[in-house]
């Protein structure tokens, strides 16, 4: 995945889709949402069982880093390598989530130029993402 997704789907319409219990977060429709920006995640609350609906900053800090705001946000982690790497290990194992969208951008390059396409369902339901977070 580039790293930019789709995600015009009101918040009821994830509740309904996900199965969340919570108060219903706000937040903007996006055609084409970067790291760095608000996004809708679904978690598992392990103390009532529910699922909820919660509104996170798109990228993943890790927990060793001492300066939130001059870290690097991480964005993708490999399948082969998330249960490893120090960045991603402890939130793979304890603090995961499920990142709903419509559609998620490639990118093409034809010589020097880079055309983005949409990768999205035929039948127009939403895609989810695995995804991990920190605190």
């Amino acid at each position: 995945m580039c790293g930019r997704f789709v995600l015009s789907i009101t918040a009821a319409d994830l509740a309904g889709v996900f199965g969340t219990r919570n108060a219903l977060p706000n937040f903007a429709p996006n055609w084409n949402l970067p790291p760095s920006q608000p996004a809708p995640v679904v978690r598992h609350n392990p103390k009532t069982g529910e699922r909820s609906l919660d509104v996170l900053r798109w990228g993943l800090i890790p927990h060793f880093e001492r300066d939130p705001a001059h870290a690097r946000m991480l964005n993708n982690a490999r399948a082969e390598t998330v249960a490893r790497l120090p960045s991603f290990r402890g939130a793979f194992a304890a603090r995961r989530c499920i990142v709903p969208a419509e559609a998620f951008y490639e990118w093409r390059r034809d010589g020097k130029l880079k055309q983005p396409f949409a990768i999205t369902r035929m039948d127009g339901a939403p895609l989810a993402f695995g995804g991990i977070w920190e605190s």
